[in-house]
């Protein structure tokens, strides 16, 4: 009776702890053997002293949560979200003088009710990978975030707002803490943010997430995400050096306006555009050739190589109109708010669903480099817009079929 008492309790023992493990395979540290050189203990910039010989901080968040595949003109199959992982991914490996985050974010497992990660985070330092770890995008990973600011994550506005990111991010850095306004100014890396995915919603009403149609994604909650990684930000500092935004209709008048707050350049299409398009890679050859000192407006001239990059190739790669937007955000918030009756009406801001260059609104003006917006555009090989010459370098929505407007 006694050993079989004894086996009993052993058998309880195993599968309590089988229980307990399941429990936390989503946020469990992959062991050492799961990736080369893998830091596993490092702590975050809250813990230990900053590497000053690191002097930029990429962060990209890539989102595969949406259906990414697509199929080019010889019929081979591509996964946009693994090719924009593989670009940041080559990004970080060469970038020598850079701290870089990759938030891969992935669909939910099946019905949401089984344990498991629906993100990767890749971390680089000094173009050496030292942590690859699976995270779930509903943990909070950052409780110390919620102490401070009862609003923090998904709960608080019923939309995600890269909290779960924002914690890793707050957890693994080695670099010093992103600045409070009221503190006093000291030197820190340059930060550069970078988001692949579908358009951002202006408002939280439209599904987002492929795996979870139940949390929204919005302007208003990317701006809190950019606060969560940046810091506030306290006039007439900017968190971000520039943000790159590899979406459709990043270039328009609302998101503008909304993000100007948080980085001093902001690169972004106003029209249609594939996640992967936009080519950071030239941030790794800048991050070594650039100089320790790094000086306003520089950061313009990172976004212009990228935009410039990326223009060769889509000029030549696809038949539909391209439009490749480099926006002073100073400069064009300025201009913005001077036209903003030209935008469209609130309710049509909220929920459009067709764009057109916003130089053709009465009253919107020509925008450009005037505006604070250096313009990349080829016009469409047919269609209405077919031998348009110039643009504005926003796009506003419109409610009227444009095919009145056919030239």
């Amino acid at each position: 009776m006694k050993k079989r008492s004894a086996r009993l309790w052993a058998w309880a023992a195993a599968l309590a702890a089988f229980a307990g493990l399941e429990g936390c395979a989503s946020s469990r540290l992959p062991p050492r053997s799961e990736t080369a050189a893998t830091e596993i203990s490092a702590p975050g910039h809250a813990q230990r002293p900053a590497d000053t010989s690191v002097r930029f901080q990429f962060i990209y968040v890539i989102h595969g949560d949406g259906g990414y595949v697509w199929y080019d003109d010889a019929g081979v199959r591509h996964e946009a979200d693994a090719e924009a992982l593989a670009q940041a991914r080559e990004t970080a490996a060469n970038a020598t003088a850079a701290e870089v985050f990759i938030f891969h974010q992935r669909p939910t497992r099946f019905l949401r009710i089984f344990p498991g990660s629906d993100g990767t985070l890749w971390q680089y330092r000094k173009g050496r990978l030292v942590r690859k770890l699976p995270y779930s995008r509903n943990r909070d990973y950052d409780p110390a975030a919620r102490s401070a600011d009862p609003s923090h994550g998904e709960d608080a506005h019923g939309e995600d707002d890269l909290a779960a990111e924002a914690g890793l991010f707050a957890r693994f850095s080695a670099l010093p803490a992103p600045r409070r306004c009221g503190a006093p100014a000291a030197p820190g890396p340059v930060r550069i943010f970078c988001y692949f995915g579908h358009g951002i919603p202006v408002t939280g009403k439209v599904p987002y997430f492929r795996s979870r149609p139940d949390v929204a994604f919005s302007l208003a909650g990317f701006a809190r995400g950019l606060v969560r990684f940046g810091g506030p930000a306290c006039p007439p500092a900017k968190p971000f050096a520039l943000v790159v935004l590899s979406a459709c209709h990043g270039g328009t008048p609302e998101a503008t306006v909304d993000l100007a707050p948080f980085a001093d350049w902001i690169l972004a299409s106003p029209g249609e555009l594939h996640l992967s398009y936009l080519d950071t890679r030239s941030l790794a050859r800048l991050a070594q050739e650039h100089p320790a000192a790094f000086e306003a407006g520089q950061a313009g001239d990172w976004g212009r190589v990228i935009a410039t990059e990326s223009f060769a190739r889509l000029e030549t790669a696809v038949r539909t109109g391209v439009t490749i937007s480099l926006y002073e955000t100073g400069k064009a918030e300025t201009y913005l708010k001077d036209h903003r009756g030209a935008w469209g009406s609130p309710a049509l801001l909220a929920e459009p669903s067709q764009y057109r260059d916003c130089g053709e609104n009465a009253g919107f003006g020509d925008g450009g480099e005037a505006a604070g917006a250096t313009v990349f555009y080829q016009p469409p090989r047919f269609g209405i817009d077919r031998g348009k010459s110039s643009h504005s370098g926003w796009e506003c929505p419109v409610t009227e079929p444009r095919r009145a407007e056919a030239r």
